[in-house]
């Protein structure tokens, strides 16, 4: 019985032992294979980073400041005249070495504003910012991050924690409309919170850029309720701005707002279907008619207020035509007659009509018109002193003399005379013209027979006016008989 106590007590003794040594063993390794693992990964972070003298600044980039560590006094500010207060705390970032940190506001048009964060006095890990919109700061919801750096300037946080504000304006205006046309009114309230601590200037300019804006005129100071008229300083169909300069008279803090309207094209003045030319191709100094309407009532126009004008220029771009102002009918209509001068060219002319009310222009309309040239005239001609309308025989032997009645408008450059057998026999002079201008044939250079007269002349422009069979005065023909008796003459002589 002692004895299998014994036993079972020695028994009991080996297991334990067999198993405090399989543990011993495994722990061991545990803590061989934990050590050779830590040293391996030690060194190829610091085979990367020659910069990194401490395990503690291997936490960069991975980890969002939390928004617990984030202070803001307010999510609603007037530009220039309130402040939003930001803190954040970087405490959770201290072991990697927080060594400054950076605001960055996203504005609503996406422009960025960056600035360093100061260290709050007293304190290593608290940062504080304190905002005041600019006046040239946009309104509206503006998106902000932090930036939390080392003394290596790595970034430490991820910047996915946001937060943001509204900078809202101090001055409203409520307008009457948003688009107008000339001679229209524009009327504008104004709504300045706090308005006692202000002073403010109002002028209507053409852009928002303080360098290059223009004003057109000034509206007033300290106005609440205001109206002008779209008049001729509105130059353009274009964007145009009330500008309101908001001063505080306590520190002369200002801000500048700028409220948009449009000045649209107005409704056309000009019926452009209702322009008539009579004739619509106008031969050079020849009286031309021009009539029109106008669409006044369309643009609460006065008639009588109402001026049309013309201006014609040539090929050259010079001016062959100006009317300054076409007859009024007073009923919408106008009038005029016009001519161009000979010693314009001929060709395709452009034409301007401008309409000005009272003193204001307010509208051009353009086309083309053309202007031809005139052709020469050929009013007759005389052989030998005999009219056209005669039978003309004439002796072989006799000369004939042509002598032309022509003229052009523009002038005249050659004159052509051509006669014409029954044989097909041509004969063919051409003469520059001149006011004396004759031609003598002699008919001992051609043969007995009837010819036939054709007369061409041409200006100095190239047109050609031709006398053919199917003009009054021509072709003319002539009959040159052969001399019999000076053949017979010799023989009876000898008789």
């Amino acid at each position: 019985m002692t004895i299998t106590k014994n036993l079972i007590k020695r028994k009991g003794y080996c297991v334990f032992l067999i198993t405090l040594i399989i543990s011993n063993f495994l722990f061991g390794a545990s803590i061989f294979f934990l050590s050779n693992t830590s040293l391996k990964n030690y060194e190829e972070i610091d085979s990367g980073s020659e910069d990194l003298n401490d395990i503690s600044n291997l936490k960069c980039s991975e980890d969002p400041l939390s928004y617990t560590n984030i202070y803001q006094n307010t999510t609603l500010v007037r530009r220039v005249y309130e402040s939003v207060y930001f803190q954040i705390n970087v405490s959770d970032f201290e072991p990697q070495g927080a060594n400054y940190t950076e605001i960055e506001i996203t504005y609503s048009n996406n422009s960025l504003f960056k600035e360093n964060m100061t260290l709050q006095s007293g304190t290593s890990n608290n940062f504080t910012y304190t905002y005041t919109p600019r006046y040239y700061d946009p309104l509206g919801y503006q998106n902000v991050v932090f930036a939390i750096y080392n003394i290596s300037s790595t970034i430490l946080n991820t910047k996915t924690t946001k937060t943001n504000f509204t900078i809202r304006a101090n001055c409203a205006a409520i307008l009457n409309n948003t688009d107008y046309k000339k001679d229209e009114y524009v009327s504008a309230q104004l709504v300045i919170e706090g308005s006692s601590n202000f002073d403010w200037v109002i002028d209507v300019v053409n852009n928002t850029i303080e360098g290059y804006q223009k004003s057109l005129f000034g509206i007033g100071e300290n106005l609440f309720d205001f109206t002008f008229t779209i008049n001729e300083s509105f130059e353009q169909v274009s964007t145009y701005y009330i500008k309101v300069n908001l001063t505080r008279t306590s520190d002369d803090k200002f801000d500048v707002y700028y409220f948009k309207f449009y000045i649209l094209k107005p409704d056309s003045v000009i019926i452009s279907s209702s322009i008539n030319f009579n004739p619509s191709s106008v031969f050079r100094t020849e009286i031309c008619q021009l009539t029109l309407n106008t669409s006044y009532i369309d643009n609460n126009l006065i008639p009588a207020f109402l001026n049309i004008s013309l201006s014609i220029k040539d090929p050259n771009d010079n001016t062959a035509v100006s009317v300054a102002q076409l007859d009024n009918n007073l009923d919408g209509t106008f009038k005029t007659s016009f001519s161009v001068d000979e010693d314009r060219p001929a060709g395709q002319f452009r034409y301007t009509l401008k309409a000005t009310y009272k003193t204001r222009e307010f509208e051009e309309y353009s086309g083309k018109l053309t202007i031809k040239n005139n052709p020469p005239d050929i009013d007759g001609y005389t052989i030998s002193d005999y009219e056209t309308g005669e039978r003309i025989s004439i002796l072989y032997g006799e000369e004939l003399v042509f002598e032309f009645d022509v003229d052009d408008i523009e002038g005249l450059s050659y004159l052509t005379l051509t006669l014409e057998n029954e044989e097909g026999d041509e004969y063919i002079i051409s003469r520059e013209y001149d006011d004396d201008l004759e031609i003598t044939v002699r008919t001992v250079d051609l043969v007995t027979g009837t010819w036939t007269i054709y007369v061409s002349v041409t200006d100095e422009d190239g047109a050609t006016t031709e006398l053919d069979s199917d003009y009054d005065d021509a072709p003319q023909q002539i009959t040159i008989i052969p001399d019999l008796l000076s053949d017979i003459i010799p023989w009876i002589m000898l008789i």
